[in-house]
């Protein structure tokens, strides 16, 4: 006699379904949505570990800061092989997080981290993104984390301690990057520039570029250097003369984001007209520094302004034609409001472009 086909309940027969749909799924949850949905049963949570593309989502956080002494053991076995791991304080575990990163480095893409960690000749063979946020009391080593990378897409580093040639020796090392954000450590990092390197970035992020003669000159021909690939480029505390120099040579960007260096006095600027450029994000810029920007920049699309004055705001709703977005936030204040914006925006706008749609709001920061 054959034997009996068990017979799924409802419920189990809904779960199954789901489950069956899941990939479908995956690219409308959040990792938060997918933790929270893997706790809900032991078929969900399996059914997310073994997925290559929610588990992408989830990361793993390791932080002491609220006494919490992490331990290895707590995830060596877990069925979630984590591709990202973010490392927001530590104070006693190093070794075991250092385990914890070698147990799943073979498949690791993302680490965030405040530490350095002694690699000893381990390598991270699938590291895509490297956040490298050095502490003042976190030394960063010969044999560390950027020693052990060379299929970086993106790499940000930033901190007081940074040593400028480890990380110039990550540059060289990485043929493939195509974001780099350096902050807190700019002119230290292209002191060390003596020979070209072999990338082509898509993005460029640095936060000063005051730099001391000769380093201004080593900067510029880095930036140039990129100047066939770069499609963003965020300098802040940077001479507007330099700025200049620079726009004329990058053909491809699009997107920009800019603040001037603190009290500097620019007489007779002028700029070239940049067609290309669509995203303009400015930072501590004058009412005369922006409308030649504005000028300059005929085919805006989108405006960020940090601590706009009225004259500003007036400026660009004249001057930017083809401006669908604007993007504004009060810094240090302001002493008018959003209605105030609002009013001088339509009221400009349907006197000159009246046929034409806008997207305008406040935000925190760029």
């Amino acid at each position: 006699m054959a034997s009996a086909v068990k017979k799924m309940k409802p419920e189990e027969k809904s779960l199954a379904d789901l489950i069956d749909k899941f990939e479908l799924m995956i690219q409308h949850l959040s990792g938060t949505d997918l933790i929270n949905l893997s706790e809900t049963s032991k078929e969900w949570y399996k059914t997310i570990a073994y997925s290559p593309e929610a588990i992408q989502k989830i990361q793993l956080v390791i932080d002491e800061d609220w006494g919490h002494e992490f331990e290895f053991d707590d995830v060596k076995d877990s069925y979630r092989g984590y591709r990202s791991i973010k490392i927001k304080s530590l104070l006693r575990r190093r070794c075991q997080v250092l385990q914890t990163i070698i147990h799943f480095g073979d498949h690791l893409t993302h680490l965030s981290t405040s530490f350095d960690f002694h690699m000893e000749g381990y390598k991270l063979p699938m590291l895509k993104f490297l956040e490298f946020r050095l502490l003042n009391n976190s030394p960063m080593l010969e044999d560390g984390l950027l020693s052990s990378v060379t299929t970086l897409t993106k790499l940000e580093v930033s901190g007081s301690v940074i040593l400028p040639q480890y990380v110039v020796a990550c540059l060289h090392s990485n043929p493939d990057l195509e974001t780099l954000i350096i902050e807190y450590c700019v002119e230290k990092v292209f002191s060390f520039m003596f020979t070209p390197i072999n990338i082509k970035l898509k993005t460029l992020k640095v936060n000063k570029a005051c730099f001391s003669f000769p380093n201004t000159n080593k900067f510029h021909d880095f930036v140039i250097s990129q100047a066939s690939t770069l499609e963003e480029l965020k300098i802040l505390n940077c001479e507007v003369t330099s700025l200049r120099l620079l726009l004329d040579s990058l053909n491809n960007l699009k997107c920009l984001t800019f603040s001037p260096c603190k009290g500097m006095v620019y007489d007779c600027l002028r700029f070239s007209t940049y067609s290309q450029l669509t995203d303009l994000n400015l930072i501590g810029v004058t009412a005369p520094v922006l409308d030649v920007l504005l000028l300059s920049f005929p085919n805006l699309y989108k405006l960020y302004i940090a601590d706009p004055t009225i004259q500003m705001i007036s400026s660009t709703f004249l001057l930017s034609e083809e401006l669908r977005e604007f993007n504004y936030a009060f810094v240090r204040g302001g002493d008018y409001t959003t209605a105030d914006i609002l009013e001088l925006f339509f009221n400009e706008k349907e006197r000159n472009h009246p046929k034409f749609s806008y997207k305008l709001q406040f935000i925190q920061q760029i």
